[in-house]
């Protein structure tokens, strides 16, 4: 899949720098739904997973406007907690779920368990 936009929602920016990501991109690097990834957040992993276009009106209007329609890709960067815990893990910290809205499929939550 390649990406003409990353969704970042409410990171902390010292954290991860959306630029980077950006960058990777640019240079050609594609980031791929379901992956793990270890050179993004320093110290942690983060992975990268398609947001469903149903959130697209409500997290991506600008890009919405530049593409004139909803015929585009966008991955959303997950990251962990402290502990490694991705939000669909049985451990996660149940107090940082209002950070980080998963913007993907329902049978993706599904099949990660979140649902």
């Amino acid at each position: 899949m390649h990406v003409s936009s990353l969704a970042l929602l409410k990171m902390c920016l010292t954290t991860i720098d959306p630029n980077l990501i950006g960058d990777e991109v640019k240079s050609g690097k594609v980031f791929e739904a379901g992956k793990d990834y270890s050179d993004i957040i320093e110290g942690h992993e983060c992975r990268f997973e398609a947001v469903d276009e149903k959130w697209y009106s409500a997290f991506l209007g600008y890009a919405q406007w530049f593409y004139h329609d909803n015929n585009f890709p966008v991955l959303q960067c997950i990251w962990p907690d402290k502990n490694q815990q991705y939000p669909w893990d049985a451990d996660f910290d149940k107090s940082l779920r209002g950070f980080q809205p998963l913007l993907i499929s329902v049978s993706r939550s599904v099949e990660l368990k979140v649902l």
